[in-house]
């Protein structure tokens, strides 16, 4: 599970910025509504975030939602038209960023790298492992501001379970940490462009890792 979904949607909590706070107050409401145990978080964050092109990001300075901000009069935005709608999207996050693009494109969420790639416009929104950011060399800008929450996934048992097979947390707990965006990327880019199949990925990934002898 991701932990923006668990505190947001199935808790429908009001978000919390710092993702260590965020993750304690999730294992304690899921241990006592639900009698669920979070066991560890992988290590990547597969938010919401901006992307555009590394060559425009060098070339720009660009490394940080702030800095994209200053420089944001000089660029054109695409994103899906509820992004542009939403409290959680465009609008919410215009009020803690002043962009002002020069122009601002609602575009199919099918057709945004597309459009980059065509040069309509020059930053977009996406998910920070989307594939299709290794696949187009694109620099994610860090959330400089925290103003996306935290989407870290991470292992959830139900208590019973973990109670009938001890072993298992500790099993699950070699992952922690073990997944960061970069490899994450890396494994979507290895199934979703490369079209290997997901069993392999994790195969060679995990023996990697050392997890697995053969």
């Amino acid at each position: 599970e991701y932990t923006g979904t668990a505190w947001l949607f199935v808790l429908k909590e009001p978000q919390i910025n710092n993702p260590d706070s965020l993750y304690s107050a999730l294992k304690k409401a899921y241990a006592d509504k639900f009698s669920l145990n979070w066991l560890c978080r992988l290590g990547f964050n597969n938010t919401f975030t901006l992307a555009l092109p590394e060559s425009l990001a060098q070339n720009e300075q660009i490394t940080t939602f702030s800095e994209l901000a200053a420089k944001s009069n000089e660029f054109t935005f695409g994103a899906e038209f509820d992004f542009f709608e939403r409290e959680d999207g465009f609008t919410g996050l215009n009020r803690v960023y002043p962009f002002s693009f020069k122009n601002k494109v609602e575009l199919d969420v099918n057709l945004k790298f597309q459009a980059l790639e065509n040069h309509t416009v020059d930053v977009i929104n996406a998910f920070s492992t989307d594939s299709r950011i290794r696949q187009m060399n694109l620099r994610v800008l860090k959330d400089d501001k925290l103003f996306f929450p935290a989407y870290q996934a991470g292992i959830v048992i139900r208590n019973e379970i973990q109670q009938k097979y001890p072993e298992l947390a500790g099993l699950f707990q070699q992952l922690e940490g073990l997944i960061d965006d970069e490899t994450m990327l890396k494994l979507n880019y290895e199934v979703e462009i490369q079209k290997k199949s997901p069993d392999e990925v994790a195969h060679a990934f995990l023996k990697l890792q050392g997890l697995l002898k053969k």
